[in-house]
């Protein structure tokens, strides 16, 4: 009676651990693994696994600005199940991450985003248990031959971060409440720019990209494309040279 009591609590309950096939997911690519559920010292009745999508993005406000976790999506695993004392249940799990997942991979300048699973396991009439992983996210392929060709051409990236917000331009609009922004310094044959921003979303078998160009004289301007996955690496260098017309 005690140990039930205890548990209800959170101590020597079911607790949860999730254990990857890889840490590394290309952008729009497939998250695999398994959920292994220990049981404690009692007994427990479980309802569902969540695994939840999560980041952390940059809110602006009157008084400054401050961070917060925020969910991009995930998945609910119903499992109705009971979990005896001392038992080991694992559960298999396999899905694509969201489309406006940040990369965090990029070794260039200041990289502030991460992405991580939070793991929830859903105990009846008890404290629920947490699992945090974290995720490195690599940029789709086709996004990292347009990025190649940008610091190719004499630019550096200087930051990466992420922010609460959305992105709307003419071709497309993003979802999830948070972008990011991969601000770039210009040398050589792009002095005449201050900085260059670039937020990218994977949708499918197709990437869509929003290039901020703040120039040194005429003020900032914006540029929305919409661009096939599979591009080669002279598309690429042909969208770079429009960008920068």
């Amino acid at each position: 009676m005690i140990s039930k009591v205890f548990a209800k609590m959170g101590f020597g309950s079911a607790k949860v651990d999730t254990q990857l096939d890889s840490s590394f997911v290309e952008q729009g690519g497939t998250v695999s693994g398994n959920v292994v559920i220990k049981g404690g010292n009692v007994d427990q009745d479980i309802s569902k696994v969540t695994l939840s999508v999560m980041t952390r993005a940059k809110h602006e406000n009157d008084e400054g600005y401050y961070y917060a976790d925020h969910c991009i999506g995930g998945v609910d695993i119903p499992y109705d199940c009971t979990v005896q004392a001392g038992q080991q249940i694992s559960i298999p799990f396999s899905f694509n991450l969201p489309s406006e997942t940040p990369i965090t991979t990029i070794n260039q300048g200041s990289n502030e985003s991460a992405v991580w699973i939070d793991t929830n396991l859903d105990i009846d009439f008890g404290v629920d248990s947490e699992d945090r992983d974290f995720l490195n996210i690599k940029p789709h392929h086709a996004v990292q031959k347009v990025i190649d060709v940008i610091t190719e051409s004499g630019m550096r990236v200087v930051k990466t971060d992420v922010e609460s917000g959305y992105l709307n331009t003419h071709q497309f609009s993003s979802t999830s409440g948070i972008y990011q922004e991969i601000e770039l310094k210009p040398s050589g044959m792009f002095s005449r720019f201050e900085e260059v921003e670039l937020s990218f979303i994977v949708d499918r078998d197709q990437i869509h990209l929003l290039v901020e160009l703040d120039r040194r004289f005429g003020g900032d301007g914006y540029k929305g494309y919409t661009f096939p996955a599979d591009i080669t690496k002279e598309y690429a260098n042909s969208l770079v040279r429009d960008i920068f017309s």
